[in-house]
């Protein structure tokens, strides 16, 4: 059967990102840039909270991308619509809408940076390419505004439709961050747990202070034990689904290894980010030296 145009044009997304993600020579200028971003957010727990949308519940750079995407876009329509001479009074919408659109990007970028400084191998570089798409678009369309200050419109018009192209690049690579690498969603979403109570450990696997790794039903729980009382939670970090087990208990917040997120002990709220989904928390049960979980509603 021969490929469609469909096909062939999956199979050249398909051969182009892989192309990006295994160009380990990109590491040389990325790990210099990415490696003070990290430390210097490390350092600030509250900035980083920010950033990372802890206080919204979820990534706030995906919500931002709108701004501009949305922008020049009507930006486009606008500049089309003008050039068949349907409105001149388009002009200065679309100058006005193109200016929108730089302080989106601007804002966006900001949460962006953020959120890619804890990505690693394929996303790193993938992530980082999708960056240098979104500021190469970001520089066309200031150049756009400036040439269309000035009156040079055809330039401005010019400009402004190579930096959407480019912005459809760089959309297509954000696509490929959150729905191939999971950078920004929840990685416990489709870990519900059994709703029947479940043997998972015994009661001496779990001691004061300590983190311990089970499996309910095939679902990866967390037990810990604080000030005499059991709880549980799932072992997967909500933020980029590392084992927390592996992590550490500091008074009643288990920390996670990998950024440093922090959860109560208690029900799994997120209490300090880059996480901003709390982990699904499951009730527990003693029964002799047995303990039993199951999800809580």
């Amino acid at each position: 059967m021969a490929a469609t145009p469909a096909s062939q044009l999956n199979m050249a997304e398909q051969r182009l990102i892989q192309a990006i993600e295994d160009e380990t020579q990109l590491d040389a200028i990325i790990d210099p840039l990415k490696q003070p971003l990290e430390q210097f957010l490390t350092q600030n727990a509250g900035l980083r909270s920010l950033l990372n949308g802890t206080w919204l519940g979820h990534a706030v750079h995906p919500m931002l991308t709108d701004i501009p995407i949305g922008a020049w876009t009507a930006s486009c329509v606008l500049d089309l619509l003008d050039s068949f001479g349907v409105n001149r009074d388009l002009r200065q919408a679309s100058d006005v809408i193109t200016g929108v659109g730089l302080v989106g990007a601007l804002g966006a970028a900001v949460f962006g940076v953020a959120d890619w400084s804890y990505t690693m191998d394929k996303p790193k570089r993938v992530g980082f390419v999708h960056g240098a798409a979104n500021v190469v678009a970001t520089s066309l369309y200031a150049g756009s505004l400036v040439a269309r200050a000035k009156g040079k419109r055809s330039t401005g018009v010019a400009l402004s439709a190579l930096g959407y192209n480019v912005l459809l690049v760089s959309g297509w690579l954000g696509g490929e961050l959150a729905y191939r690498f999971g950078l920004g969603v929840d990685h416990t979403a489709f870990q519900e747990g059994p709703t029947d109570w479940v043997d998972v450990a015994s009661t001496q696997d779990v001691t004061d202070g300590q983190l311990h790794r089970a499996e309910a039903n095939g679902v990866p729980v967390l037990l810990a034990r604080y000030q005499g009382q059991v709880y549980a939670m799932s072992d997967t970090c909500t933020h980029l689904g590392c084992s927390l087990a592996e992590g550490k208990l500091e008074q009643d917040v288990v920390v996670c290894p990998c950024h440093g997120s922090g959860f109560s002990v208690r029900d799994g709220q997120v209490l300090q980010g880059p996480a901003g989904v709390s982990q699904p928390a499951f009730q527990v049960r003693t029964q002799g030296d047995r303990i039993a979980v199951r999800r809580a509603e």
